[in-house]
């Protein structure tokens, strides 16, 4: 059958766009592509790393030997469409799901003081060298990105699908584990210490209150630019995706791990320390980041890249009905 022959990407990605639908459907919220703005509240732009890709993709059709473009050919629609889903869900979270869990976790947060004490104290005392004003929590995690899909790709392109489907799922188990233990941050109690990331938290709860009150109507009402995405903290996805980049980086690109290993361990302490998550958040993050690298390699033992390029025409060929990707 044409389904069974499909790719794992695309079969995901298809069950992804149709919970994404349903509950479009089924509460009248509206779809909207993002604005060029939509997320420079938190100081930079979520596509960004889609960007790169593409930046990758030019330069291996101009002059890479090493790397085939048919997976990416395959990652960057996939991706493109699993995330438009993914910043849906967690902005609708407030509407599919009413509960919320952020007294839970920030009781945990009171009994392992100590532990946030310390991001705190770690990052006051590298503020010397890496300012409030820097977003390396963004920035860094752009970079883990933009660094091992590029890596990957080029370097070791037998495991950039393995790689790719890890942070596939990442971003599309994450969104329905938003749905699920839905929590704000502990920003609701204290302020972090990044006064231009508290600015930012602010924004984004209220609009997170006003998407809980006025629901469906409030969101076909307020489509601005600046409304690209909600805000959520459990599961922790950017300490969970750094660790998928950083596992993929001690198996297959140790070279990439004195960079990778110091900006892993900043963005786990700045998780903490900017009121993003709580501590709870990470252990979920890390949990969900080995669930799915575990399933990427299942899916890639099952389903080698190599069927899906065999499938691809040759010169002179047409395309096989079971190879429509």
């Amino acid at each position: 059958m044409l389904v069974r022959g499909l790719p794992v990407e695309i079969k995901f990605t298809a069950f992804m766009v149709a919970v994404f639908l349903g509950f479009s459907i089924r509460y009248d919220l509206p779809i909207r592509l993002p604005a060029s703005g939509g997320a420079e509240f938190v100081g930079i732009h979520y596509l960004f790393p889609l960007l790169g890709l593409l930046a990758w993709a030019g330069c291996a059709a101009f002059g890479s030997k090493q790397a085939s473009l048919k997976p990416l050919l395959l990652a960057l629609p996939c991706y493109a469409i699993v995330l438009l889903v993914h910043f849906h869900l967690k902005l609708w979270t407030p509407i599919l799901n009413q509960n919320h869990y952020d007294d839970v976790y920030w009781s945990i947060d009171q009994h392992l003081r100590p532990l946030v004490e310390m991001c705190f104290a770690i990052r006051r005392a590298i503020l010397p060298l890496i300012s409030y004003e820097a977003n390396l929590y963004m920035v860094g995690f752009i970079l883990l990105f933009y660094g091992s899909f590029c890596y990957h790709a080029i370097k070791t392109p037998d495991h950039f699908r393995t790689l790719f489907l890890a942070m596939l799922f990442m971003q599309g188990l994450g969104a329905i584990a938003y749905l699920i233990v839905p929590a704000a941050g502990p920003f609701l109690y204290e302020p972090g210490l990044n006064p231009h990331i508290t600015a930012a938290q602010r924004y984004m709860n209220a609009v997170r209150q006003q998407v809980g009150v006025g629901g469906a109507q409030w969101l076909s009402l307020n489509e601005s630019d600046v409304l690209m995405t909600g805000v959520g903290a459990m599961p922790s996805l950017h300490v969970g995706s750094s660790f998928v980049f950083l596992w993929f980086a001690i198996r297959h690109g140790r070279v990439l791990l004195p960079t990778y290993v110091p900006l892993f361990a900043y963005i786990v302490i700045n998780a903490i320390a900017s009121r993003w998550h709580y501590l709870i958040d990470l252990p979920a993050g890390l949990a969900l980041a080995c669930f799915s690298i575990w399933l990427a390699y299942r899916c890639t033992r099952q389903q080698p890249i190599a069927a899906v390029e065999t499938s691809l025409p040759r010169d002179g060929q047409t395309l096989a009905p079971m190879a429509v990707i």
